[in-house]
């Protein structure tokens, strides 16, 4: 039995839905699938109105949604995109040809769906919508009412039993796998590649990103029990990417071989080059230069899978060692990261991101056997609008790196809006359980 929740706001404007959804991130809603269900169908199944390309995998979901959008507007089709966390706003999360979803739009879809909730609460208290499963749904509404032509749907968490599963795809795709959220997906890659594998449907064709031999064998037998046909990002040309690291051309070998599947008639390889080559997807490797002059890089790794792709493009860096800025969700991913971290950095700042799983330097230290300085700072005393204050000896390179939810706030702070973020509205993994 989870917790109830208290009654809502009248949610007339985007402060209180806003509210109302933060609510509902300390109601102790369990992971599964069964509300979601209930949810769609309740509103009809929007999702059914248009073709999904549904994307799982522990790393490159994102981007690979971001190129596959990016693929299906250079061909002239309206596409909606929905993915998660959110950077700074939560309208983030759903756009329609790249626009965010507006305010008055979200107060409408929340408001819509709370009526339907408090129908499905009346049945089972236990089958009132979590944030997620609110959020999923308004997309799905947003998309049906905009008619979109395709919708590029970003699984949340795992696959199997995550509430963007609901759909039904005209393609799925698993982009990569590794060890992340073992306390939900399980322990080994094995377990993992089952539950993300569970986004496969009967006779739905299903693309394999760059994924290792003992977890691409458990998809293909899922694949092989369910009839549907398995299609490799290897056996696709080559393509070339803006976003940095080999792993991100594998993204893009993936995302063309998707689309020149499911749209034969429209795809033309120079179109298809100029749209790769104009991702614009925060957080992934992202250069830029502040009115200071200091080169900032801010790059999400968040796991070990992650840590090999941050440590590729720290190679290729035409940089000597640089400052690093650094905030993670949890002991065991930040071994692996420090470890990284200490063969590039000449200072490490450690940060506690605004997450109630963030981890503190005390929780981590042990880990770093380095012999390069730490400092502990607040993010909002390092960063303000588009300024680095650590000074200039310090501050010709900057890395930021960890938690999404970090880069987020960076973000925020950096672009002047850290009075208008969304920061709270984040998905508490903590308090999911099978």
């Amino acid at each position: 039995m989870t917790m109830g929740h208290a009654p809502h706001p009248p949610l007339d404007s985007y402060a209180e839905v806003r509210n109302f959804l933060f609510g509902l991130r300390n109601t102790g809603k369990t992971y599964g699938i069964e509300r979601m269900e209930r949810l769609a169908a309740l509103i009809d199944h929007p999702e059914r109105s248009y073709p999904v390309i549904h994307v799982a995998g522990t790393n490159g979901k994102g981007s690979t949604c971001a190129m596959l959008e990016a693929l299906c507007r250079e061909m002239g089709l309206r596409t909606g995109l929905y993915t998660s966390p959110h950077l700074i706003r939560l309208n983030e999360r759903i756009q329609v040809d790249r626009q965010f979803i507006p305010n008055e739009a979200i107060v409408e879809k929340i408001r819509t769906l709370t009526t339907v909730a408090e129908t499905l609460k009346e049945e089972d208290p236990d089958l009132y919508p979590s944030f997620f499963e609110f959020m999923t749904a308004a997309a799905f509404l947003h998309f049906a009412q905009k008619e979109v032509d395709v919708a590029l749907i970003e699984v949340g968490l795992g696959g199997r039993l995550d509430a963007t599963n609901v759909v039904h795809p005209a393609v799925t795709a698993i982009t990569s796998i590794g060890l992340d959220h073992t306390q939900i997906l399980g322990d080994t890659v094995e377990k993992i590649a089952a539950e993300k594998a569970g986004i496969i449907k009967p006779g739905i064709p299903v693309f394999l990103g760059n994924i290792d031999l003992g977890p691409r064998k458990v998809i293909e037998t899922i694949a092989q029990e369910r009839g549907a046909p398995v299609y490799y990002a290897a056996d696709f040309p080559a393509r070339d990417t803006n976003l940095q690291g080999s792993y991100q051309a594998d993204n893009a070998r993936l995302a063309a071989g998707i689309v020149s599947h499911l749209y034969p008639e429209l795809v033309k390889p120079e179109a298809m080059d100029k749209a790769l080559n104009q991702i614009q997807w925060k957080g992934r490797w992202h250069e830029t230069r502040l009115k200071d002059g200091t080169h900032l890089i801010i790059d999400a790794t968040h796991n070990a899978e992650g840590a090999r792709g941050l440590e590729e493009n720290l190679k290729n860096l035409a940089c000597s060692k640089l400052t690093v800025v650094v905030g993670i969700l949890g002991v065991d991913r930040a071994a692996v990261i420090l470890d990284i971290l200490s063969r590039y950095s000449k200072e490490l700042i450690w940060v506690v991101p605004n997450q109630p799983r963030a981890s503190s330097w005390e929780e981590v230290s042990h880990l770093w056997e380095s012999s390069i300085p730490v400092r502990q700072l607040r993010i909002d005393d390092i960063f303000f609008k588009n300024r680095c204050n650590l000074g200039p000896a310090l501050a010709a390179t900057v890395l930021v790196t960890g938690s999404l939810y970090l880069l987020g706030e960076v973000y925020a702070l950096i672009e002047g809006q850290s009075d208008t973020s969304d920061e709270s509205l984040q998905d508490d993994v903590a308090r999911l359980r099978n």
